[in-house]
This record gives C-alpha cells, structure tokens and sequence, in this order.
C-alpha cells in the first residue's frame, strides 16, 4: 500500500494510506538550547468518493493504465479520419480509395444513372429514359402463362424445323378458282394421243371440216377435191393436178362403217389367190362417243397403212403419189382397239 506524510492537504487514491502530523506537538529545549519537539505520528484511511456511476447512479470505478489514463470503452465510433491504406475500393486507374460511410458505418453510394437526387421519396420515381410507358401495360404473369401452354405444345424436327399439322388450306391468292374445274388427267391424256406424233416436233393433224374453196396450199398435207389431186411439198416442189382424163384405171371406192362391241378386226378388201392390192388414199373416222385406236393394214404380211388413237368425232385422210402395194394373195384390214365406231373409205386396186 502506497504511503505519503505530509502536513498539507493532498489528492489520494482510494485505498492509499496517509501519515499525518500534528500541530499539537509537546516541545522542550535540549542543552545546546535547541527545540525538541516530539512527533506524535497518526494513521488513517481515506475513502475517495466514487467519479462514475451506471444508469442506476451507482457509484462505479474507472480502469486506468499504467500511466493513470482513464480506460474507456467506446460503444459507439463517430466518423474519424482514416490515415491506413485501404484495398477495398479502388478508382479507375486501380489506385486504392477511401469510402464514406454514414453515422452507422454504412457506405455511402453515389448512383449516377439514378434519376433521384438525395432525400427524394421514390414514390415520385419518374420513368427512365428507356421506359417510356407505365409497367402495368406490360405482359402479366397469366398472359405469358397462357402463352408458354401453347408454345409447349410445339414440336420440332431434328433439324429444328417446325412441324405444321394443317386441317384446311385457304385458295392462296392466285388460285381463284375450284381445282376440279381445271381440265383432267384423262383430258390431257387423250390431247396428247390426239397430238402424237410420226416423228421430232410434228404434230399428226386429222382433216374434219371441208377445205375452203380457193387456191390455198397445204403444206405437207394430202388433200382430194372432187376427183383432182392437189398435192404440195412432197416428191414434187410444184403442185402436180390430175385431169380427170388421168384417173387411175380400175380404181374402186371401198367404203363402210366398222362398229364392234368389243376389240377385234374387218376385212375391207379380201384377199384373192395372185392378186396384189394397191392402195391409192383412204379415210377413217371415228363417230363414236369415245377415243379409240385404229390401224389399216394388209392381213398377211402386216404392214400398216395407218395405226393411231382417234378421238371422238376426228378421222384422217391420207393420199400417196405411189400406191401402197401388198403381197400376192394379201388382203386389206381395218383394227379396233376397243369397242367403238370408224367409218371408212378406201381408193384401192386389186389386180
């Protein structure tokens, strides 16, 4: 315990003890003549009031170090000065920075795209520069619901194609009219038996309506008129005419009309034992209702004088500069395919 005399009033410490001397002291003089004075000494304890208290007013004690500074705890920090080099902010060029915070140590952020200067109320939060109108016009969570039902019934191949089911097709604009008005596949077929030809880019062309009357020329075409033969662009460049005076001699019109009722053949000219058959022009006609193919030819060797599909209501006339001759003992036929109805006419002879 620390220890002080004096005869002064002094400052202590709780628990210190004090040496007091008396001012009431018993004196005498030694023989020199000196004063002797006898010290009484005293002992006592002081008890320092108490500097500090808790809420309550209870007196409590303050901690000090060694050099007697009052120890105090401090509960709450107020904004101080930092002097030690942070690394936990830094500028653009990566050089470490300080950050403000507020009474509670929070970081103060400085929102430069925010539209809001500090104190504002965000109830009063205008609409971004990008958002030019209200939230509330946008899709809700039940549309876009309602959406993603459909689009999961999507399906897709395997190279993510889409895949349509369609129940109906429209008549896309240029369609204006019904497809079964437009003409059908037996149409196109019996045009193109109508205009099948002999060879490259020819078309085989059956006379129906009488010639005009006139000087016109038929290229490429056998044509009789009243007995004459005006003939064009074969053997001869030059129309050759026969006079009456020219007609062939023993020439006899075979004529009739084949109407089978199923495939099959007529003998137009019979064969005669030694005997050929020249045959000068013929006609066939087909007045039936229905396309049928038709062939003239001589019976025994075979060799065609006409073989072709003419359609309802058409026929061919045919002419030679030359007669088409048969073998001895052959005969002239005329051939359907199917049932149907040709008239015919042959300019033959047979000798």
């Amino acid at each position: 315990m620390a220890e002080v005399v004096t005869t002064l009033p002094v400052k202590t410490k709780a628990g210190e003890t004090v040496k007091i001397v008396s001012d009431q002291l018993p004196a005498s003089l030694t023989e020199q003549g000196n004063l002797k004075v006898a010290l009484m000494e005293g002992q006592v304890n002081i008890s320092a009031a108490e500097s500090f208290a808790d809420t309550e007013g209870t007196p409590r004690k303050a901690l000090v170090d060694s050099d007697r500074h009052v120890q105090v705890d401090v509960l709450t920090m107020p904004s101080i000065s930092v002097t030690v080099e942070e690394k936990g902010f830094s500028d653009a060029n990566n050089t470490p920075t300080r950050a403000l915070v507020d009474a509670d140590r929070h970081v103060q952020t400085d929102v430069l795209s925010f539209p809001v200067t500090r104190g504002d109320w965000l109830s009063t939060l205008p609409n971004p520069p990008a958002l030019d109108v209200n939230l509330s016009t946008r899709a809700s969570e039940t549309t876009l619901s309602a959406i993603k039902t459909q689009t999961d019934k999507l399906t897709f191949d395997e190279s993510n194609r889409l895949k349509v089911l369609l129940e109906s097709l429209p008549n896309p604009s240029n369609l204006d009219v019904a497809l079964s008005t437009r003409a059908s596949e037996s149409t196109l077929s019996a045009l193109k038996n109508a205009l099948a030809s002999v060879g490259t880019d020819k078309f085989r062309v059956s006379l129906v309506d009488a010639l005009p009357a006139g000087t016109n020329t038929i290229g490429n075409v056998n044509a009789i008129k009243s007995g004459t033969w005006n003939i064009d662009n074969l053997l001869n460049p030059h129309p050759i005419q026969l006079t009456p005076e020219d007609r062939l001699p023993n020439a006899n019109q075979y004529s009739g009309t084949y109407a089978p009722t199923a495939a099959g053949s007529t003998t137009i000219i019979a064969a005669v034992s030694g005997k050929v058959i020249r045959v000068y022009d013929f006609y066939l006609w087909n007045s039936g209702t229905a396309d049928v193919g038709v062939r003239l030819y001589f019976g025994t060797s075979g060799k065609n004088l006409f073989k072709g599909k003419l359609a309802a209501k058409t026929g061919v006339v045919k002419s030679f500069v030359r007669p088409w001759e048969s073998n001895a003992g052959d005969s002239l036929m005329l051939y359907l395919d199917a049932a149907g109805t040709c008239d015919y006419g042959v300019g033959a002879v047979q000798a």
